[in-house]
């Protein structure tokens, strides 16, 4: 098997062990669910101590390389919150519902636990995260931690991400519904333009919404692939969570896709560093020479795998309205509607615990600590809302901005702010 392969399988079978809860079923009316597999791998090929850190599940040595992958965390999911509904969430509906970005919500998620049992298990050793030896000042708070050596982060899909690198994809499925009719009606935003869902799918290169039907609710989350493509200049790390972690690392290797559909051109227009980024290569050093040292243009391969998700897309099934999310030594849980499922949404109540409310609580944890004493200015007192966090964080909103040129458009969701509990 290819490393590819390896991974992708790795998912798949963390995937089939989970309980039955949440995964697609077959409905009383014959129709089969489908829905959308993602998870992060991680690759350690630092194995000096390797006893240090809890054993992984495949190793593959040679004469010159050894290396040994690890699930850490998987999601499934194609829904999405309609924007108008967001200023009702109070940080406790999820926005986004697609499996490939649960999963990087899920990362980020595990990381902070990593923070947690560091600060308070002395004989505990991460296998992610370390201490940094150095203050980096540019943050509001200075990173605190920093990512292991040795480590490489893959990230599985079972569908081509929606958005601009599955147009060619849209094209050849004979869906002329999507085309809709020309002039090409766009979604106003500052600096450019943004195209709903799969509309005019012969434009490429474009922001797009998540893709949904004519008739159906506005959602304004952008699509996967746009999503991952500023990932690979903000890393995989969340603002909340880049506020004691450095990014510097913490981005992707690697993106498996599944060989049916996979379309390499698509990709390289999508996510590459000669397609609609080319701005932000490293060779054109047009833009980001005034990025904090720990932000860097970081661009993943796109490689294909022969594995196939047992719950993968077929003629004639229907999108599961359930997402699963799992995460090393937490667990799993299952999410319907934006919250846990059995709950209701916009209630208060059933916050996932990758919500933004829940990640927010991890992270005044941290700071509230009575042993840390090593953050910088930081006034809690004057932080009241979520806002509040995101707001003071200008290094990362910096290279997100100028991505947000690059790409000549990123229309803004709804807000959706809460004031933070510091109890």
């Amino acid at each position: 098997m290819s490393k590819s392969d390896i991974i992708a399988d790795l998912v798949n079978q963390k995937f089939n062990r989970l309980p039955k809860k949440g995964k697609p079923i077959v409905r009383s009316n014959g129709l089969r669910e489908w829905t959308t597999l993602a998870g992060i791998v991680i690759e350690r090929s630092d194995l000096a101590n390797a006893s240090e850190v809890p054993p992984l599940l495949v190793s593959k040595a040679s004469e010159t390389n050894y290396y040994e992958l690890e699930c850490i965390v998987l999601a499934t999911g194609v829904k999405a919150t309609p924007d108008d509904k967001l200023k009702q969430a109070q940080g406790l509906v999820l926005h986004d519902m697609h499996a490939e970005i649960l999963v990087i919500r899920a990362l980020n998620r595990l990381l902070l636990e990593e923070v947690d049992r560091v600060k308070n298990e002395v004989e505990y050793c991460s296998d992610l995260i370390q201490i940094r030896s150095s203050v980096n000042n540019q943050s509001p708070l200075g990173y605190m931690y920093e990512i292991r050596p040795g480590i490489k982060f893959h990230m599985y899909v079972s569908e081509i991400p929606c958005g601009d690198s599955s147009m060619e994809m849209t094209q050849l499925s004979g869906n002329n519904e999507e085309e809709w009719t020309d002039p090409i009606e766009t979604l106003c935003s500052e600096g450019g333009e943004v195209l709903r869902g799969r509309a005019h799918f012969s434009s490429v290169g474009l922001v797009r919404t998540k893709p949904g039907r004519v008739d159906s609710q506005l959602t304004l989350s952008k699509s996967c692939s746009d999503k991952l493509s500023l990932k690979q200049f903000t890393s995989l790390l969340s603002g909340v969570t880049a506020f004691i972690i450095s990014p510097c690392g913490f981005y992707l290797t690697s993106l498996v896709l599944p060989e049916l559909g996979f379309n390499e051109e698509s990709c390289k227009r999508a996510f590459g560093s000669k397609g609609r980024l080319k701005d932000l290569s490293p060779k054109n050093k047009c833009m980001a020479t005034h990025w904090d040292d720990d932000y860097q243009a970081t661009f993943f391969q796109f490689e294909s795998t022969v594995e196939k998700f047992v719950f993968a897309r077929q003629p004639n099934s229907k999108t599961s309205n359930t997402s699963i999310v799992y995460i090393r030594d937490l667990g799993s849980e299952v999410i319907l509607n934006g919250v846990k499922m059995g709950y209701k949404p916009f209630s208060g109540k059933g916050g996932s615990f990758i919500c933004r409310s829940m990640m927010i609580q991890k992270l005044v944890h941290a700071l509230q600590n009575p042993q840390n004493t090593s953050f910088p200015n930081m006034d809690l007192q004057s932080v009241l809302q979520y806002s509040d966090i995101k707001s003071r964080w200008l290094s990362r909103q910096m290279v997100k901005q100028d991505v947000y040129t690059v790409l000549k458009g990123w229309k803004r969701t709804s807000s959706d702010d809460f004031i933070i509990d510091f109890i």
